[in-house]
């Protein structure tokens, strides 16, 4: 295993993103992100936001290059391993992370403890519970996913995503469709989860201002590769 300090949680070295068969959306990119953290990621549509979020989570491999999580080389973690890595990374992707419509939504939020953890409903209800409250669910938890308009559902997942307390977030364009009033409430929501138990927080966005602020690190897709910046509020 190659190991490195703990404090890097993702290390990306000349990694090219995009799809199998396709030529890379993004090629060489360089990347580290330390514990605590919190990077935005600005870009366009279409220059691999989804895809780098899925490569440093650990979900799909890159085209080409390295990808170490917590120290560990992707290319060198047996199975278990994987599985393992994979839940200390909460993922919300902005297209892929809808809730299961024909379950409640208490239902869709309880699943990943249920599955991952194997705790007993009753058990797994309460923490479900705490998370319901905290997003502003719990009026409409007994009803099915898939009635609730799209800001609701993207609400449930970001409770999914949350309930096996992962050390790090990343969150795939959250705002997109959003009226102010939801988008106000990510920004705030995100920013205190940011500061809990030092949780490592990565936000892709089509226009970074509204996660602009003293302390984030900022980066952009554009051109084919990725430049970063030492605080938001730079470009």
């Amino acid at each position: 295993m190659t190991a490195t300090h703990e404090e890097d949680v993702i290390e990306l070295c000349g990694v090219a993103l995009g799809q199998r068969g396709s030529a890379p959306v993004a090629d060489g990119i360089d990347w580290r992100v330390r514990r605590g953290e919190f990077w935005v990621v600005g870009g366009f549509q279409g220059v691999g936001k989804s895809d780098l979020i899925a490569v440093a989570a650990g979900c799909h491999a890159p085209l080409r290059g390295r990808c170490r999580l917590f120290g560990v080389d992707c290319h060198e973690m047996e199975e278990r391993q994987r599985v393992t890595m994979r839940l200390r990374f909460g993922v919300v992707f902005e297209n892929g992370s809808r809730p299961l419509h024909r379950l409640s939504v208490l239902d869709n939020v309880l699943l990943p403890l249920m599955y991952h953890r194997n705790l007993a409903r009753e058990e797994a209800e309460r923490s479900a519970m705490s998370w319901i409250g905290r997003m502003g669910l719990e009026p409409m938890m007994n009803r099915m996913a898939g009635e609730l308009p799209r800001a609701w559902q993207q609400r449930i997942g970001l409770a999914r995503a949350l309930i096996l307390e992962p050390e790090v977030l990343l969150l795939d364009n959250p705002l997109s469709g959003l009226d102010s009033r939801q988008q106000d409430w990510w920004t705030e929501f995100v920013a205190g989860i940011a500061k809990e138990n030092r949780r490592t927080v990565i936000v892709t966005a089509d226009h970074t201002g509204a996660w602009e602020s003293p302390g984030r690190r900022q980066a952009r897709l554009d051109n084919g590769g990725l430049k970063c910046w030492a605080e938001a509020g730079l470009f």
